[in-house]
């Protein structure tokens, strides 16, 4: 970071305002979809896989944490109605 900060050639020399970090851990696994226990409005998920490639079973946990929060089945799940007046992508190749 310092590096970066030094290339800008600024005077005074910038600072870094904010960071973040991220760690991951594994664990067992849990129920897909679980409320808090101290707030009932707030879901947790369960962890995705520590694997390298997309899992898609991470749309279960959404599909499940969609149904509880609007008490419908799955069938209206990721069902959108067309908006009008805008373009297709596939119509734009």
């Amino acid at each position: 970071m310092e590096q970066l900060l030094a290339s800008t050639g600024e005077t005074p020399r910038p600072s870094v305002l904010w960071t973040l970090t991220f760690e991951q851990h594994a664990s067992a696994p849990t129920a897909q979809v679980a409320r808090d226990s101290s707030r009932p409005e707030i879901l947790r998920f369960q962890g995705p896989a520590l694997d390298t490639v997309y899992d898609e079973e991470i749309l279960s946990s959404v599909r499940e944490a969609w149904k509880i929060i609007t008490g419908q089945n799955e069938d209206g799940f990721m069902k959108f109605e067309d908006r009008n007046n805008v373009a297709n992508d596939a119509d734009e190749l």
